[in-house]
This record gives C-alpha cells, structure tokens and sequence, in this order.
C-alpha cells in the first residue's frame, strides 16, 4: 500500500510521498523541526505495515535538531 500524505511545505523544506517512499528536499533548520514532521511520521506509521524509505538525496542541510 502506498503512503499518501500531501506534500508538506515549512519553511525551506518540503516533504513528500510516492510508494512506500518519503522525500525530504531542501533545508531543515528549525530549532524544533518535530513540530512539523511528527505529524506526518505518525500518518506514515498508521498506513505503512511494512519499511518505509526516507530519500534525503535532495536535501541539502541538516541541522542538528532535524
């Protein structure tokens, strides 16, 4: 079953999904970034039985709290 979530956008960071696959593209620099992708994560984990992959190939910063 394939995740669906609409594309999630916060500040510099857009989080997306296709598949069995979650996309983060751009930049994490929030001090509290679990404000917004808590909710998601928790969405992802009540449709998803099985692994879900985090495609961060297009991201292009992290910051420690992210």
């Amino acid at each position: 079953m394939p995740i669906s979530i609409p594309e999630q956008v916060n500040g510099k960071s857009i989080i997306s999904a296709k598949d069995d696959t979650l996309f983060l593209v751009g930049e994490i620099d929030q001090m509290d970034p679990g404000a917004f992708m808590t909710p998601i994560f928790e969405t992802v984990k009540e449709q998803m039985d099985q692994m879900v992959k985090i495609d961060l190939t297009k991201l292009e910063y992290l910051n420690s709290s992210g």
